[in-house]
């Protein structure tokens, strides 16, 4: 079984784990600054993505590609994936709660169910990016 027949089905496993750990991150700051900014949602897909950064990078480094060392080269190149990711995602939410509301979801909820569908689409993106940029050799 080649190295990414392998990677691919942990690294679902893995990321499983880092989209719940880090969809309930965002939905528990979102609950949070919710109340004080109408757009709390916004600071909330930032913060979290803050945290979940190294959450995620810890757990594939360790579980998925499994590399030795090179611990702050790795995490700024993992920094660099999710970033981009957290940035695209945070631009494309303001719309899609938009999106969501006018489809007649609550505006209490639409961020929720916001980010979540755009949860899916990062997922994609950051295995590919992993896998060629922040862990290659």
């Amino acid at each position: 079984m080649s190295s990414m027949s392998r990677q691919f089905p942990q690294y679902l496993l893995v990321g499983g784990f880092n989209a719940v750990f880090g969809y309930s991150t965002f939905a528990a700051l979102t609950y949070l600054f919710s109340p004080w900014l109408r757009e709390g949602y916004l600071l909330a897909s930032l913060g979290a993505g803050v945290i979940n950064i190294t959450v995620s990078f810890l757990t594939l480094k360790t579980f998925v590609f499994r590399t030795e060392g090179n611990y702050l080269r790795e995490w700024l190149k993992s920094f660099a994936v999710y970033g981009s990711s957290i940035l695209i995602g945070t631009a494309l939410l303001y719309p899609v709660v938009v999106s969501l509301t006018w489809l007649g979801v609550s505006r209490e909820l639409s961020p929720y169910f916001a980010g979540a569908l755009l949860l899916v689409a990062q997922v994609a993106w950051t295995y590919s990016a992993h896998r060629r940029f922040t862990f290659s050799s």
